[in-house]
């Protein structure tokens, strides 16, 4: 028999831990599963690993050459934004219009 505990967060999102006897407990969050890794759990609490899972596109100084859309782009002002993956973290590169898609 499955048992699912929902949870609402301060920020607004939506925890849903789901637990079957002799199964790997699946955790959601506002629908989406997520990897082990990203979270802990103590008793039947759904902990987040403080950094998040996606960050906003920030504006950032490239001090060093990054590829964008296939471009190379050096010594100007760019987006970025953290990525939460499960083997770690990692910066995805974007101009004004990767800011602009995604704003929608």
């Amino acid at each position: 028999m499955t048992t699912t505990t929902t949870y609402n967060r301060p920020d607004g999102s939506v925890v849903e831990l789901k637990t079957n006897p002799g199964c790997a407990p699946m955790v959601f969050l506002n629908g989406v599963i997520q990897q082990p890794g990203t979270y802990s759990l103590s008793g039947t609490n759904v902990i987040f690993d403080e950094a998040p899972l996606v960050t906003e596109w920030q504006p950032w100084y490239a001090w060093r050459p990054v590829r964008i859309n296939g471009k190379w782009y050096w010594l100007t002002r760019v987006y970025r934004k953290f990525l939460l993956s499960p083997g770690g973290g990692f910066y995805k590169y974007g101009d004004a219009f990767d800011k602009l898609k995604e704003s929608r």
